[in-house]
């Protein structure tokens, strides 16, 4: 199945993969959004950014929003801080 992933940051800049991926179920794109959630606040804390990763929806073809990752859920420290 085709999904999309579409990421929210902390500057409620919306980050859409146009292109979407080919997944066995809605269960194995809930995975790589996390996973990908993990990455990218890495990188955030890397660059020292400020800019950091809030969620991830997994949507269909449609648009439809079918689960959601969020990143206080993946890193749990995160969840102290505020506007995560």
């Amino acid at each position: 199945m085709r999904l999309f992933l579409k990421t929210t940051f902390s500057d409620n800049e919306v980050v859409s993969d146009p292109d979407g991926g080919d997944y066995s179920d809605l269960a194995a794109a809930t995975r790589d959004g996390r996973e990908a959630l993990k990455e990218l606040v890495i990188e955030a804390v890397r660059a020292e950014s400020g800019r950091i990763p809030f969620m991830i929806e997994i949507c269909d073809s449609a648009g439809r929003i079918l689960a959601t990752a969020m990143t206080k859920d993946v890193v749990p420290a995160m969840s102290s801080l505020p506007n995560i």
